[in-house]
């Protein structure tokens, strides 16, 4: 059967991103889709009173998250590449068009005046946009991950029990 994902190619900002996930959907493989479902809170749960299917769906809900978390973090790594290395072109071009002389002290002079140009400001702007999207990424897929261990932490807690008392309980509802 095929699979209907397809990558979230708005939430790309570089063509290279863009352009390598079409390159995986070429070859077969998938980006997930940001879940259907809102993230689950567990900050107000208490899923120690969740029977086992709810605890279960929960840690389903926890790992579409956590997959479509990686891929917006990788997209965001991708992005932020490519915008540094954006900069790092601009940065030379304004160093070639305004290096006058070949003397030491212009070396300076010239370093200063490529960072006031405008091209080359604009960019780092978007570096640093580039920058603080990755580092939120980061820390949105961390905290999805402390929650599905949570989660995967009280599956194995329960498990932890008599085999013939959990099969009993089971049985007995």
């Amino acid at each position: 059967m095929k699979s209907t994902k397809t990558p979230n190619l708005t939430m790309m900002r570089s063509d290279e991103a863009a352009e390598a996930a079409k390159s995986l959907q070429l070859k077969g493989l998938e980006l997930p889709k940001r879940p259907q479902h809102e993230r689950p809170d567990l900050e107000d749960a208490d899923i120690t009173s969740l029977d086992d299917e709810q605890l279960t769906d929960l840690l389903v809900l926890y790992t579409a998250w956590s997959n479509w978390a990686n891929v917006t973090l990788t997209i965001a790594e991708i992005d932020e590449r490519c915008i540094n290395r954006k900069v790092e072109i601009a940065e030379a071009f304004a160093m070639v068009r305004d290096w006058g002389g070949s003397s030491n002290d212009r070396v300076s002079v010239t370093k200063a005046e490529r960072e006031l140009d405008e091209e080359v400001q604009e960019r780092k702007q978007k570096q640093l946009e580039a920058y603080a999207y990755r580092k939120l990424a980061a820390v949105e897929l961390e905290s999805i991950e402390q929650d599905r261990f949570a989660v995967s932490r009280e599956i194995t807690r329960r498990g932890g029990g008599d085999a013939k008392t959990r099969r009993a309980d089971r049985f007995s509802r």
